[in-house]
């Protein structure tokens, strides 16, 4: 059994779920992640089904679809959502996941969102603390953990999040930059096209006329006497 008073201490700033709108963006030194800062969306499978979404986040925190908002980590349920007190993918700890474990029934999955995607975070030690408990557990970057989150609870499962804001939103994995040099290829010779612009054209592989190879005299004539 975990102590009460430990899962509690990790909940901390649940009040911070009601804070209300401000038109300048900001609550004392925090910055509300809205439209007057930096933002990232969240894409969210299924408006109409009920339960915590993931609308946005950024280097503070987490917008999510009832209009609230989380700075810092954030722990998230199917219907639910709390301040998650963890600074760092490396405070991650059984004590900080202590929360995911005392649910009554467990949980069918928990997604850890460890921040951008070149953070080094320790699968083995949250494996490792995840299988003692008997919790399925995957670990990825926090854009990625966000997305699996609202698609996974839009389908009725029972899954719990615990994510972590990237410290950069200017971090893009392998596949975002190849896809954004494809992209700028092709309106390069959308433009090309557009401005009429016409290239030398290359040469066949094979020449219009043959060359004639003087003939070797050891075939002789080609006419054959009897």
């Amino acid at each position: 059994m975990f102590d009460v008073k430990t899962i509690f201490r990790r909940l901390s700033g649940v009040q911070r779920l009601s804070l209300s709108r401000s038109s300048t963006g900001t609550v004392g030194s925090l910055v509300i992640p809205t439209k007057d800062v930096k933002s990232v969306d969240a894409d969210i499978v299924n408006y109409g089904a009920s339960g915590i979404y993931f609308s946005g986040y950024n280097e503070h925190g987490f917008l999510l679809n009832n209009g609230k908002r989380i700075f810092g980590a954030c722990a998230a349920f199917p219907c639910n959502a709390f301040a998650w007190n963890v600074k760092d993918v490396n405070d991650i700890d059984e004590e900080a996941l202590s929360l995911f474990f005392a649910l009554e029934p467990p949980l069918d999955v928990l997604i850890i969102g460890k921040g951008e995607t070149k953070i080094q975070a320790n699968y083995r030690e949250i494996l490792n603390i995840c299988f003692k408990h008997k919790l399925c557990v995957e670990v990825l970057p926090t854009q990625a953990a966000v997305g699996t989150f609202n698609f996974l609870n839009s389908e009725g499962r029972y899954v719990g999040c615990g994510v972590i804001p990237p410290r950069r939103l200017d971090v893009y994995d392998h596949a975002d930059e190849k896809a954004r040099k494809l992209l700028a290829a092709e309106e390069a010779e959308n433009l090309i096209e557009s401005q009429g612009i016409e290239f030398p054209k290359l040469q066949d592989d094979e020449p219009k006329e043959r060359l004639q190879m003087p003939r070797s005299p050891l075939l002789g004539t080609g006419n054959s006497s009897k």
